[in-house]
């Protein structure tokens, strides 16, 4: 996901973000993109 801009990614598996990959039921990815206006 930083690969198309986003600054900040942050994973939760089962709900907290120390979670195994392997033992996670699900995964859940909260990505920041942060736009500034460029005010010319």
């Amino acid at each position: 996901m930083k690969k198309v801009g986003f600054q900040q990614v942050i994973t939760y598996g089962d709900f907290t973000e120390k979670h195994k990959h392997k033992e996670a039921d699900f995964l859940i990815h909260i990505a920041e993109k942060t736009y500034i206006e460029d005010n010319k």
